[in-house]
This record gives structure tokens, sequence and C-alpha cells, in this order.
């Protein structure tokens, strides 16, 4: 599937995500499309040095952190970063250069990348918008997400090349 199918399929993740967050709880299915993205593109590596795939990837996380951004009305920035430091390091890791994809290591992966996401946007939110966000119940919230994203992780395998 071409970025360009990706970046279109995102107004239905992100239609979903308000859907069940306004009916049951907040879910974080945009990272989870940030690293489903990663894991596809995992395979396009052409050489121990190519850097195409990361950059894509990279690319992808930033695009839908600025849509995240946009749609929550609050700063532009936070889940820039974070969306695009997922893309980079889920693409990262699964590389074989640091160690090959297996269900286990692909859930923990997913866990790690939301906790790390929540982790950023709380705190760059706390920091440069002057909200106070308490602590144990946004970590908490982002805990629930993590646990939530683990099947992605698990289901998910890296691209027809492998």
């Amino acid at each position: 599937m071409s970025i360009y199918k990706w970046i279109a399929f995102l107004p239905l993740v992100f239609g979903l995500q308000v859907l069940v967050k306004n009916y049951f709880f907040q879910v974080n299915f945009a990272l989870a499309i940030v690293y489903i993205f990663s894991i596809k593109t995992v395979s396009e590596r052409s050489g121990f040095a190519s850097v195409k795939p990361e950059a894509k990837s990279t690319l992808f996380g930033v695009t839908v952190g600025l849509a995240e951004d946009a749609l929550s009305g609050s700063i532009i920035g936070p889940a820039i970063l974070s969306k695009g430091l997922a893309g980079y390091l889920s693409c990262t890791a699964f590389s074989d250069l640091i160690f090959k994809w297996t269900p286990l290591w692909g859930a923990l992966a997913i866990g790690l990348l939301t906790l790390l996401d929540g982790f950023v946007i709380v705190t760059m939110r706390n920091i440069f918008s002057g909200l106070s966000i308490s602590g144990p119940g946004s970590f908490a919230s982002v805990f629930y997400q993590a646990l939530i994203n683990l099947p992605f992780g698990l289901f998910v395998r890296a691209g027809s090349a492998r």
C-alpha cells in the first residue's frame, strides 16, 4: 500500500479513535497506524546503510502527529515529536540490526512506544502549554492505551521480504 493510501486512511482512524473515546475510554490508534506502517516499510531496506525506510516512517509519523495536533485544538508539536519518534524507533528496532521481529518483541515494542508517546505528549503539554495535567491519572490512561495497543504488536508481521 502506498503512503498516499495510508494518509487517506487516517480520517477513518481518527474517527474511530474519537468514537471509542466518546463512548468507552481513550485509545491511541494513531500510534498503532504509525507502528504498522513502520513495520511494513522495514522490508524496503536495500542495504546496510539504506535510510529510506526510516525516513518514510518518520515522515509518516510526523504527518500523523501534525494531523493529531491540529485536531486536538492544543499546541502544535507534542504529537508531531512523539509520532515521528515512534515511526523512527519502530523502523530502526526491527531492521535486523537490533533484533528480528517476533510476536513477543512486537507486542513489547508497541507497548513501550505507546508509553513513550504518552509520556512525551503529557510532558510537552505540561511544559509548553501551561496546562496542569495530573501525573497519576494521565499515566494510568497511557498505560491502558498501551494494553489496548498490544494486540497490534502481536499480529502485525514485518514486510513480505523477510
